[in-house]
């Protein structure tokens, strides 16, 4: 099992060169609402940045903003070093791709598509040119006459997706523009999402309240609650060094043993903590925030896929690696995985999710069984209680 390695996060986790989109300050209140706290955020020219967050998170209103759908209560905005706070929808030349897709039903496929352009009064081969390159950009070549209310729902999202990068935008913008298609169909996009952005080499940002789209398709993640932003990121920086519970939590299924801080060694760009939980044997992680001291209540943090079981008498103690004993408490097959709860001595719960090998199942994966489960040191995060 490959073990992600301790220290500071990726450089790739912050932007680089030319920023295309810069928040300064920005914020929303409705009344006395908060909607989005003063915020500051940054967008490189060529990234797809992803927005995260459960509802009224705030990962909506920020879309709103930057489209110029809605004003900021506070703080500015900048497209490609131009002010834009109080600049009209119609003339930040960004593109939309909204939820419901918000096509014309009266239209063809190439009626939509040519739209933004016919507006922008381009010459009619212009035209025709622009929707033909895009249209074969989403792999829709020869839909130009199809009606509207003929296509599929992945049909109907790509012809979207056309129209918002036909008149070349500085910045396409997506509402959560997969969560209409069914599970199959989603998953497709999300590769697809990808391929466009990078064959397009376009400024993509999104909001999702989908982890796993979130995870394949981005660049960096922006994790939001009630307003404001808890971690930006790569999604690796994301899903295994979160910076505190909520992220923990919200990205990903997750162990979390809760104990108390004993020691804390600095080692390798990080803090190595040894953490005290009762009837369990000390466990070791890293802590990259930094915020670690000796007496503090602390969760120690492992993903299920980091953990493996092991019959207790094929096991020994291995240096690096944390480990402990229980029974396990539950099994359950989801087709390539197995997915196994093991209830440790102290009353925890361990996850850990195993490749289930040509659909068979190892003889200790059974309800009741005594079990060691273990995992490497450099794949625990130590997260204090409250994140600070």
């Amino acid at each position: 099992m490959n073990s992600i390695n301790p220290g500071t996060p990726s450089e790739s986790a912050e932007t680089t060169g030319l920023s295309k989109l810069v928040l300064r300050g920005v914020g929303r209140n409705y009344g006395d609402f908060q909607a989005l706290y003063p915020t500051d955020l940054e967008v490189a020219d060529g990234e797809f940045l992803v927005i995260l967050g459960p509802s009224g998170s705030g990962k909506s209103t920020m879309l709103k903003l930057v489209a110029g759908f809605d004003k900021p209560t506070c703080g500015s905005i900048q497209l490609e070093g131009r002010d834009i706070t109080h600049t009209e929808a119609c003339m930040r030349n960004i593109g939309m791709v909204f939820q419901n897709y918000a096509l014309f039903p009266h239209l063809t496929v190439y009626g939509n598509v040519a739209f933004p352009l016919s507006v922008r009064g381009l010459q009619r081969e212009a035209i025709r040119s622009k929707v033909g390159e895009a249209l074969a950009l989403v792999g829709l070549e020869g839909f130009e006459d199809r009606k509207i209310h003929s296509l599929s729902g992945g049909q109907a999202q790509r012809v979207a997706l056309a129209r918002g990068l036909v008149f070349d935008p500085s910045l396409l913008l997506l509402d959560e523009p997969l969560s209409a298609l069914d599970k199959q169909l989603r998953e497709q996009m999300q590769t697809e999402l990808r391929r466009i952005h990078r064959d397009v080499g376009a400024t993509f940002v999104g909001v999702t309240h989908d982890q796993r789209e979130a995870l394949i398709m981005a660049d960096r993640i922006v994790v939001m609650r009630d307003g404001r932003i808890e971690q930006v990121g790569t999604p690796v920086d994301v899903y295994y060094r979160p910076q505190n519970r909520f992220v923990a939590e919200f990205v990903g299924e997750i162990t979390i043993i809760d104990g108390r801080t004993e020691s804390v060694e600095q080692r390798e760009g990080a803090q190595l903590v040894k953490v005290q939980i009762d009837g369990v044997p000390d466990l070791y992680g890293y802590d990259f925030t930094s915020r670690q001291t000796a007496g503090r209540a602390a969760g120690v943090m492992v993903r299920p896929e980091r953990v493996r079981i092991s019959d207790l008498s094929e096991t020994s103690p291995e240096e690096g690696r944390n480990s402990v004993t229980g029974n396990i408490d539950t099994v359950e097959f989801s087709g390539e995985f197995v997915e196994i709860q093991v209830r440790t001595e102290s009353g925890a719960i361990v996850k850990a999710k195993e490749l289930a090998a040509a659909g068979t199942f190892s003889e200790i994966w059974r309800e009741g069984y005594p079990v060691q489960v273990s995992w490497d040191y450099s794949d625990t995060v130590i997260l204090t209680e409250d994140g600070n």
